[in-house]
């Protein structure tokens, strides 16, 4: 049984699909059908189900498969702790990045500044489930503060509403959340935490937010507020608003709005000493936003 078979099998039973487990490989599909079956041959049992070109995982894999990942994880962990004591770590940085992309180039260029060589790997755009153990940290932002040995909070932001300077509620400095219960909403795509912290606002003002425009980049936000398009909820510090004068910043007298950034990492993982040098720098990079 050879590693590198364990590996192709753990592909293709996290796709649940050959072809697509083939082009993720760089192999050809014959030949990672003919990997797998053999590796059934020689196991003596079955893995997937198969009805025609569909496959799906069944008992014996699953159960298999845990035993894979166990395997393979601490074969990872292995390495990476053998490079690090001698000094041959890889400056690489995998993220998942699911909040705070508008302050993530700073941070980045930052700590590149002293650690040149250290090259990033992000994934900001989630379709479909993704596997956190292939990241070595993943920023994401949560309505209530994370406490657990595998997170830390980076930042904890007051969420204002942005209308357009014409507005008729322009006038105020503050409102209830209520007051806003009719308008058009410009929202942060459905697969962001974004979306669901504010959702889960108008929840509690009583009223289902009427989404007109999503998007997930702050400069595009603005423009559709600017044209009267919509109205949205606008982070205070990740979107410097404080700089802004081209909208109308409304500060939430009730419910309380306000958001965690939190940085977070598998408990499973490694955490090698590039990791470990950027967590505590992206902590005192946040500290002084």
């Amino acid at each position: 049984m050879e590693l590198l078979h364990l590996k192709y099998f753990q592909t293709v039973a996290k796709t649940q699909h050959m072809t697509n487990a083939a082009k993720k490989l760089h192999i050809v599909q014959p030949a990672l059908s003919r990997i797998i079956n053999s590796l059934e041959k020689e196991l003596g049992v079955e893995l997937f189900d198969r009805n025609g070109k569909t496959i799906s995982l069944n008992e014996n894999g699953e159960m298999f498969l845990e035993t894979v990942n166990e395997t393979l994880s601490v074969l990872e962990n292995g390495v990476k702790k053998l490079l690090d004591s001698n000094n041959q770590s890889k400056p690489e940085i995998k993220l998942l990045v699911l909040a705070g992309s508008n302050t993530l180039p700073n941070l980045i260029l930052d700590f590149k500044k002293i650690y040149p060589d250290t090259t990033f790997k992000l994934l900001q755009n989630v379709n479909g489930e993704i596997d956190f153990k292939d990241f070595d940290f993943c920023i994401s932002s949560t309505l209530d503060e994370v406490i657990n040995p595998f997170s830390i909070t980076l930042l904890e932001e007051e969420l204002f509403i942005g209308i357009p300077t014409n507005h008729p509620l322009a006038s105020k400095d503050s409102i209830f959340l209520e007051e806003v219960s009719n308008e058009n909403f410009i929202s942060f795509q459905s697969n962001k935490p974004f979306r669901t912290i504010s959702h889960s606002l108008c929840q509690y003002a009583g009223f289902k937010p009427k989404i007109v425009f999503e998007s997930d980049v702050p400069f595009i936000v603005r423009q559709l507020i600017v044209a009267g398009l919509g109205i949205s909820f606008i982070p205070e510090i990740s979107w410097n608003i404080h700089e802004d004068d081209s909208l109308k910043f409304l500060k939430v007298i009730d419910p309380v709005c306000k958001r965690y950034i939190n940085i977070s990492w598998h408990p499973d993982n490694y955490m090698g000493r590039y990791a470990k040098e950027f967590r505590d720098f992206a902590v005192k990079y946040y500290s002084m936003l």
